[in-house]
C-alpha cells in the first residue's frame, strides 16, 4: 500500500533530479517515482515503479523509505540501486556504498553492505543475496554524464576521465564557475556538444581543440 505524500510529485522516463532534501535520484526507461516535493515533509517516503538510482541526503532523524512492488528498502544515507518493474518476478537491490535494510512485511527483514545484491521473488518472497561489484551491476547509469552542480575543473576531470582526453582549465578565479548539467550518453552525446553547452551557459567561456583531441577550456572569473 503506498503511503499518503504530501505535495505529490512524480517523475517519469529516464532522468536525474534531486529531491527536496538533496537526495540524487537517477531514473532508468520506464520508470516512475512518486514522492513529496514538501521540503519540510516530516518522512523521506518514495513509491518507486521501475529502476534507479539513489544517493540518498544523510539525515540521522529521517530515515529514507522506498516502497518498491511490495519490498521496502530504508536507510538513513547511502548509496544504492532498486529495480522494481512491476511487470517483472523479481525485484533487486544492490548495493554501492553503505548500509541499507530491505524488508517484505511479514516474509523477512535483512541488511545490505556495499557490494551485495539482493533479489527478491515477489510471489513467493524467496530472497537470494549475493556478492558483487556493484559499479559493474549498476552500469546502466553510467549512460548519464552529470554535472551536479561541479565547478569548471571537476566538469573537466569528469568529462577528460569519460571521453580520453586532456581537459585543462585556464583562467582567474575559475573556482566560481559552476555547471548543472545532464547528458544521457544514448542521445548521441559528443565531447564538443557537451563542450558547446558549457560555453553557452557560461558566455565568458571558450574552449580549444588541440591537435591530437585534447581541449583548454578558456574561463574568466564568472558572477
Amino acid at each position: 500500500r503506498r503511503p499518503a505524500v504530501e505535495g505529490e510529485a512524480v517523475s517519469l522516463g529516464r532522468q536525474f533530479f534531486r529531491l527536496a532534501d538533496n537526495t540524487a535520484v537517477t531514473l532508468n526507461h520506464g520508470s516512475e517515482l512518486r514522492y513529496s516535493s514538501a521540503p519540510d515533509a516530516r518522512v523521506r517516503e518514495v513509491t518507486l515503479k521501475g529502476e534507479a538510482y539513489f544517493d540518498v541526503a544523510h539525515d540521522p532523524e529521517r530515515p529514507f523509505i522506498i516502497h518498491a512492488n511490495g519490498i521496502t528498502v530504508k536507510v538513513l544515507g547511502t548509496t544504492f540501486n532498486v529495480k522494481a518493474y512491476t511487470d517483472q518476478a523479481e525485484v533487486r537491490v544492490t548495493v554501492a556504498r553503505g548500509l541499507v535494510d530491505v524488508s517484505k512485511p511479514g516474509n523477512f527483514q535483512t541488511s545490505l553492505h556495499r557490494d551485495q545484491e539482493l533479489t527478491v521473488d515477489v510471489a513467493s518472497g524467496h530472497v537470494a543475496r549475493q556478492s558483487v561489484d556493484a559499479a559493474e551491476a549498476i552500469g546502466w547509469n553510467r549512460d548519464f554524464i552529470i554535472l551536479d552542480r561541479v565547478d569548471l575543473v571537476t566538469a573537466a576531470a569528469i568529462l577528460g576521465k569519460r571521453f580520453g582526453r586532456t581537459i585543462t582549465v585556464e583562467g582567474s578565479d575559475i573556482g566560481t564557475c559552476h555547471i548543472a548539467a545532464v547528458f544521457v550518453e544514448d542521445d548521441n552525446v559528443t565531447l564538443t556538444r557537451v563542450l558547446d553547452a558549457i560555453t553557452q551557459s557560461l558566455p565568458d567561456t571558450q574552449y580549444e581543440l588541440l591537435p591530437g583531441g585534447d581541449v583548454v577550456l578558456h574561463a574568466k572569473a564568472c558572477r
